[in-house]
């Protein structure tokens, strides 16, 4: 190769595509460089010449086709910051649908555009200025071509190339996921919670492309939508023993009772109000689709009735599959006890940006959805707000309600979210009186179980209350998944505790997989144990009700019966028999087919 061949095929796309991509993580993330997963970055520069060879040939001229492509960029980037300052996301290709809104978003930016756009001047005019120089150097080693049918390949051959990539192989998929995105080596905790994050990751580009291709749901092969409709009209004939209670939930973080393990014993018993109230309502064995983070995808599955393990793992469905007007109208809890005159009110303390749970409670329509960031001093334990603050809302909310309405309310504590270390709390209610683990481990124990023991206390306070009102209360409690216990060296926890490593495999992921919920009640309700996935708990609750509901919500209760709780890895029936959901035979696999093809049609379809 030439000199004017080096400049144009090999240096200019990196600086291009290193100039962008480094535009992006700069402007969003501080001055520390982010470098994109190896073979990200090589398919960046890839789809760089796939578009350097299409403007080459409607050019004839490398430096017009270079010029073409900054121009493109630039402007892109601009816009990306644009939507990234207002929304906390980067641009997606699904935004192509708010074009028809443009003159409306304008409208709403428009105020505030300039000031906006002076927090970022100065990072666009050193982005600006590394693309005139890129294309100074293009300038000065253009490359023409005359020939008209090289002109016509260079045009026709990369379009070939891109709408393959485009249209929604399966084949593509599967190959982009194994070898680019890697989702089935995906952990929760390393699940992003945004794309900004997903970004940071793949590049711009391949981030795009990875959301689109996760976007996509396959229909499945077996679906039929007569089948569906003949299965789907099911009787409720379930024993109403709720009536029509005020339900409090509350989704506790990370709680799980920590005196399952041997290796570390407290001075108290951490969970001792769990304990005592699992022989006063029904207490479940609860399985999670999470382990260590993303209560998102937890939320999800209570809220709806969906499951997580019919998605892509590593999907976030608030924030991948809500999206468009589509989804006002999907199944929740929520719009069941809207039909039944229930008012509806969801308090979460953080953003309504994380996770997308501000646009996923519009599309289910909750009557309040409160996004506290910002709370009193004296309300914070720890990082966050204490659970003893929330329970207090809790209780001020119920005496500030009048009887005749009838509330469902649902909280998600913060207080026992990671990180766990020593120094979290200024001061501790328990003491480890015997362990074999390191003293940094215990540390880390310590710090999680103080969080667990707090959220107990409450719960018996907030238990307690329930008894001093004349309404008809439920209390539903759940912890949302085990914690992602590591020391600040990184040593994994769990991987020395013995209640998670016993010699059957299947048994230690169940139990990584699994936490407990609890109903309880101000009135009799019948004891009951049993098992139960974190999209049946709410479904639960609703068939035990005296409500009327849909057949949705009916049939889905029935499903208890063959498979009680799963995720993508193990699933349990009734009897608390532990199976491969990869390796389901004869009712269970039939009946894992069926709600795949039911969930597709209420969710996808």
């Amino acid at each position: 190769m030439n000199k004017k061949e080096i400049i144009n095929f090999l240096l200019i796309p990196i600086l291009i595509v290193v100039t962008f991509e480094q535009y992006f993580c700069i402007s969003n993330f501080g001055l520390s460089l982010t470098v994109q997963k190896g073979i990200a970055f090589v398919l960046s520069i890839l789809l760089y010449y796939l578009f350097f060879f299409i403007f080459w040939g409607l050019t004839k001229k490398t430096n017009k086709s270079i010029l073409a492509i900054s121009i493109i960029l630039f402007v892109f980037s601009v816009i990306n910051s644009i939507k990234i300052a207002y929304t906390g996301e980067p641009i997606t290709f699904s935004d192509i649908l708010y074009l028809k809104n443009s003159d409306e978003l304008i409208g709403i930016v428009g105020e505030t555009l300039y000031q906006m756009i002076s927090n970022y001047i100065y990072m666009v005019i050193i982005y600006l200025a590394c693309l005139i120089v890129i294309n100074l150097l293009a300038f000065k080693n253009s490359i023409e071509v005359h020939n008209t049918k090289i002109r016509l390949n260079l045009i026709i051959i990369p379009i070939i190339i891109l709408v393959l990539f485009s249209l929604p192989l399966e084949t593509t998929k599967k190959i982009m996921f194994k070898y680019v995105y890697n989702v089935e080596g995906r952990k929760d905790y390393e699940a992003k919670i945004s794309n900004l994050g997903y970004y940071s990751d793949y590049g711009v580009v391949l981030g795009m492309y990875g959301q689109m291709l996760e976007n996509r749901i396959s229909k499945p092969e077996s679906y039929n939508e007569e089948e569906i409709k003949k299965e789907i009209n099911v009787k409720n004939e379930e024993a109403k023993e709720f009536g029509s209670p005020n339900i409090i939930t509350i989704l506790s973080e990370s709680f799980w009772d920590i005196s399952k393990i041997n290796e570390v014993k407290f001075d108290k018993d951490i969970t001792s109000n769990f304990n005592l109230l699992k022989d006063k309502g029904k207490c479940f064995e609860m399985v999670s689709p999470s382990y260590g983070g993303i209560t998102a995808n937890v939320e999800f599955e209570f809220l709806t009735g969906a499951n997580l393990m019919y998605f892509n793992y590593g999907y976030v469905p608030t924030m991948q599959l809500y999206r468009n007007k589509t989804y006002y109208n999907r199944p929740s809890i929520i719009s069941e006890l809207k039909n039944n005159g229930y008012k509806t009110e969801i308090v979460t303390y953080t953003s309504n940006r994380l996770f997308s749970r501000g646009n996923f409670y519009k599309y289910l329509g909750v009557d309040t959805a409160e996004f506290i960031t910002d709370v009193n001093e004296n309300e914070i334990k720890g990082k966050y707000i204490s659970d003893k603050s929330v329970i207090d809302r809790i209780i001020y909310k119920m005496n500030s309600k009048t009887d005749e309405e009838k509330l469902f309310y649902m909280a998600m504590t913060l207080e026992s979210h990671m990180p766990y270390k020593k120094d979290k709390y200024d001061n501790y209610d328990i003491q480890i009186t015997q362990s074999s683990l390191s003293e940094e481990m215990n540390g880390t124990i310590i710090s999680y179980a103080q969080g667990v023991y707090d959220a107990d206390q409450q719960l018996g306070r907030l238990y307690e209350y329930i008894q001093t009102i004349d309404e008809p209360t439920i209390i539903v409690f759940f912890g949302d998944h085990l914690p992602y216990l590591n020391t600040e060296d990184g040593q994994d926890i769990l991987q020395k505790l013995q209640y998670f490593n016993t010699e059957n495999e299947l048994v230690n992921t169940y139990r990584k997989y699994s936490t407990e919920a609890l109903i309880l009640a101000n009135f009799d309700i019948d004891k009951e144990k049993g098992y139960l996935g974190a999209d049946l708990l709410g479904t639960y609750v609703l068939n035990k009700m005296d409500i009327n509901i849909s057949d949705y919500y009916k049939w889905l209760y029935t499903t208890k019966d063959e498979i009680s709780g799963a995720n993508w890895k193990i699933t349990v029936d009734k009897q608390g028999e532990i199976y491969n959901t990869n390796l389901l035979e004869d009712k269970m696999k039939k009946a894992y087919e069926l709600r795949r093809n039911i969930q597709y049609k209420y969710f996808i379809k």
